[in-house]
């Protein structure tokens, strides 16, 4: 059995909500040097590889939308709030 669809008109939304962590950044970390300018400068450019390579960029927003006798929520992972 299907559920019952319902249209939500602009006139029945009663709360709207946007909100979630927005754009998130996680890995990477690693720091580089070495004794010498030489190792210093290996070392910074291997760590600056590292972090390209593991730094994962996300983006997550939420919206809620509230109506007398529904609610719906939205996630979007291409747009910050």
């Amino acid at each position: 059995m299907r559920p019952a669809r319902r249209r939500l008109l602009s006139d029945d939304i009663t709360e709207l909500e946007i909100g979630g962590r927005g754009a998130v950044s996680s890995g990477g970390g690693f720091i580089g040097g070495g004794f010498g300018l030489s190792a210093a400068v290996t070392g910074m450019a291997i760590a600056t590889l590292l972090n390209a390579a593991t730094t994962k960029n996300e983006i997550v927003t939420c919206m809620r939308l509230q109506a007398e006798d529904a609610e719906l929520y939205l996630l979007q992972r291409g747009i910050a709030p």
